[in-house]
């Protein structure tokens, strides 16, 4: 969808202090075989006391101060997940609003897996239907740990999972870049990719853990509907489709976009899906810093923008896009076009 009056007006990130992949595979928790695909050097590890939501309120205050907005600007805020936040029964984007922003915020939680740009499309349409609000907010946050529960390092093969929180703020009549387009495409034949054959309980229990994604996605192969071939003839063509739907519609030509800010996996299936496929060069992207990080589940796009915000690495007139893919399969891809220098907001 093609959009003209809503656009980024600060963002940020509260990443913990990295655990080097040599020391990793030192200490027996990373195959070096799975180092030696993926390329990863440092993966974000929150210490014992920084809980998810605490990660998103320090990089939700950054946002906001790099906004100029005031907290009773904010209309909504749309706090994206992966794992779990704490506790059952519980919003963590209420913790979050009461933390920073005020009551006549709208607070709700999403689930869209790792698609955190999902949550940015909703804050758009949210946006668009309130017009007496002038601003949204859009937060992510998990903690891959304890072990016993999700095994970063082993998880799943393509990725190590990190911990973090982002957050952007979407204004309506100000910000440092202008959305252009964002383009949702759906692969729900792959929901099962995730699932596996692992049977679904009435509550999380504990012979669910630790989760095992590589176990699922094998699962998957050895006895589900599709051969690993026709798996990549559809990923490849989803994210053709999509990518392809979203410069279409920003009236960008791929070639001259500037900036490229992919999900934080592997570099070998970054190379796959994005570089060869496309023909682009690795270094207009953010691997250079995602490969320092890791994966941060739904973060990662907006983890990347903030990368891209005070790394001075952008210039009024920059075409940057961002993609992002969750479980189901959902994919999400958006064009930006910066217009000054986020530089003067820091």
């Amino acid at each position: 969808m093609r959009w003209n009056d809503i656009w980024i007006a600060g963002t940020g990130a509260c990443l913990p202090d990295r655990v080097t992949v040599e020391r990793a595979i030192r200490d027996g928790h990373y195959a070096q075989e799975d180092a030696d695909r993926t390329q990863y050097a440092g993966i974000a590890v929150a210490d014992e006391g920084q809980s998810a939501p605490d990660l998103a309120v320090a990089a939700a205050r950054t946002a906001l101060r790099r906004s100029g907005s005031r907290p009773e600007d904010i209309g909504a805020l749309l706090h994206a997940v992966v794992l779990h936040s704490g506790l059952d029964i519980w919003n963590a984007a209420a913790y979050i609003q009461q933390k920073v922003l005020t009551p006549q915020c709208l607070p709700t939680e999403l689930r869209g897996g790792c698609n955190g740009l999902v949550a940015l499309e909703w804050a758009c349409s949210h946006l668009n239907s309130h017009r007496d609000q002038s601003a949204v907010m859009v937060t992510t946050a998990d903690r891959f740990q304890p072990a016993a529960v999700i095994d970063r390092w082993r998880a799943d093969s393509a990725v190590v999972f990190a911990d973090g929180g982002t957050s952007l703020v979407l204004s309506r009549d100000k910000g440092f870049a202008r959305i252009l387009s964002l383009t949702t495409n759906a692969l729900p034949q792959l929901e099962l990719m995730h699932r596996g054959d692992t049977p679904m309980a009435p509550a999380a229990l504990s012979d669910a853990y630790p989760v095992d994604l590589a176990g699922r996605i094998r699962s998957f192969f050895g006895g589900g509907p599709m051969s690993v071939d026709e798996f990549w003839h559809r990923q490849e063509t989803l994210v053709r489709t999509t990518v392809e739907q979203a410069t279409a519609e920003a009236d960008v030509d791929m070639r001259k976009v500037d900036h490229l800010v992919l999900p934080f996996i592997g570099i070998d299936v970054i190379q796959r899906l994005f570089i060869d496929a496309f023909g682009l060069d690795a270094a207009r992207t953010v691997w250079d810093f995602a490969r320092q990080t890791g994966h941060l589940g739904a973060g990662d796009p907006f983890a990347g923008l903030n990368h891209l915000v005070e790394s001075g690495r952008l210039a009024p007139g920059n075409r940057v896009l961002l993609v992002s893919q969750g479980v189901g399969i959902i994919m999400t891809a958006m064009v930006l076009e910066v217009t000054e220098d986020p530089a003067d907001r820091l």
